[in-house]
């Protein structure tokens, strides 16, 4: 193959893995969002309240936490991908 079709054949395999790894960050934040209204459901089944006696301040600082792990957690899978 040329020199000229290697880099093309790299540039698409770059591209599709940067597909796939987007592809993956969404599943994987579809899947906590699921996860932890799993776990409201349990808590109102219970009869509690999730949201009692919670802030709004509160309830802004642990959303911004969970969203800043899922992007750690999606940034460290991309990392083991390269390491590879």
């Amino acid at each position: 193959m040329s020199d000229a079709g290697e880099e093309a054949f790299g540039h698409v395999g770059r591209a599709i893995g940067r597909v796939a790894k987007a592809a993956t960050n969404e599943v994987t934040k579809a899947a906590d969002r699921t996860r932890a209204e799993r776990e409201r459901d349990t808590i109102r089944a219970a009869g509690v309240d999730p949201d009692a006696g919670v802030s709004p301040e509160a309830k802004e600082r642990a959303a911004g936490q969970r969203e800043q792990q899922q992007d750690d957690r999606g940034r460290d899978r991309g990392d083991e991908g390269r390491e590879r």
